[in-house]
């Protein structure tokens, strides 16, 4: 049993030892500010997209009553 416990001891220090080591500051201000602006972009965005939409469903609405009327 001692073995096993010395065997996933060994395997879980190389695995930490091997893995890439990052930079203390990750990721990078520069990635963060970038993201952050896309973020707020995407928001204006997906805002346009939803007065659009429903400006259409009001002229569809105000199509179908027009039509109903003749």
């Amino acid at each position: 049993m001692k073995t096993f416990f010395t065997a996933i001891a060994l395997v879980a220090f190389s695995a930490l030892m091997l893995s890439p080591q990052l930079p203390e500051t990750y990721p990078p201000k520069k990635v963060v500010e970038m993201r952050k602006e896309i973020v707020c972009k995407e928001q204006e965005i997906n805002g346009i997209i939803k007065e659009i939409e429903c400006n259409l469903a009001v002229d569809s609405i105000a199509v179908k009553k027009h039509n109903y009327g003749k």
